[in-house]
């Protein structure tokens, strides 16, 4: 019997379903290498919600240290608000072993449903940033395990 919903490390064979759902959901997606170099790094993971056998949703981070670094998290348009995004970051959430580790990510100030995705999964705000000659503001939000 095939499992309804799963979360899981990625495959050579989720690569290119992988890729249309970073094309489709970002401003700036990256090209087939990039995404590529950056899931052949020995700190990066990625992690696919899969449903029914179709890729859902992607979450991509680096650890450093006791840190999780969210990089990107996309999921399909036709699925999202459906708590497939809080699925993931809860996923990631015990991962946490002990105090002092921390999931930290950074949102554009215009992407409320990203804010707000954050926020409801116990995220806080921790400062900001502009990206010079871009004209972009970003928020940094941060999840502590206390």
């Amino acid at each position: 019997m095939e499992a309804i919903m799963a979360i899981r490390m990625i495959t050579r064979s989720d690569l290119a379903d992988v890729l249309e759902l970073e094309r489709t959901s970002f401003v700036a997606p990256m090209s087939r290498e990039e995404f590529v170099d950056w899931v052949l790094r020995n700190d990066t993971f990625c992690l696919v919600y899969e449903v029914r056998g179709q890729i859902a949703g992607f979450m991509l981070y680096v650890l450093t240290g006791k840190t999780y670094l969210i990089h990107s998290i996309a999921v399909d348009r036709g699925l999202r608000f459906q708590g497939i995004a809080s699925e993931m970051l809860t996923h990631l959430k015990y991962g946490l072993i002990d105090k002092g580790w921390r999931i930290l990510c950074s949102v554009r100030t215009g992407n409320v449903p990203a804010m707000q995705l954050f926020w409801k999964n116990g995220f806080k705000k921790i400062g900001s940033q502009s990206i010079k000659g871009s004209g972009e503001a970003w928020i940094r939000m941060i999840y502590n395990q206390d």
